[in-house]
């Protein structure tokens, strides 16, 4: 139950965060938890900018491969045989295509990216938790 409501809670915050132009902050509550928020955290010394607002997307719309990967995540997410994480994993990647943030990592960042995102279809929990936590920073950063 506490694992769907953390679930639900990420596809909350995403689903405001992705299309939002402001900066996000991280800050800790009155029992230490953290939060996001895009206001400043009430105690300023606590207020650190999480990410700046998303690129632009290139001028001229997605190149070709672009298009096709992002039709190859979509069918990802929707597909029954892919867990939650790998649904996830497929709309980060598919706002970084759109954003222009994926046309600007390094070869070495691909491969990074690909082996979390292989780590996301394993058996192992704990590893697909680990994987995705850093795949979200990845993509936030």
């Amino acid at each position: 139950m506490q694992t769907l409501m953390r679930t639900l809670s990420l596809a909350l915050l995403l689903a405001f965060a992705v299309p939002a132009q402001a900066e996000l902050f991280k800050c800790r509550n009155a029992e230490g938890k953290i939060v996001y928020s895009d206001q400043r955290c009430p105690n300023a010394d606590d207020a650190k900018p999480k990410a700046e607002a998303p690129p632009k997307p290139a001028a001229g719309g997605l190149s070709p491969d672009q298009r096709q990967r992002v039709e190859n995540l979509e069918v990802t997410t929707r597909s029954p045989g892919a867990n939650d994480d790998q649904k996830w994993a497929a709309r980060l990647e598919i706002n970084a295509i759109r954003s222009g943030l994926e046309s600007r990592l390094t070869p070495d960042e691909r491969a990074k990216r690909d082996g979390m995102v292989t780590d996301l279809g394993g058996a192992d929990q704990k590893k697909r938790r680990e994987a995705m936590q850093e795949l979200r920073w990845f993509y936030n950063r």
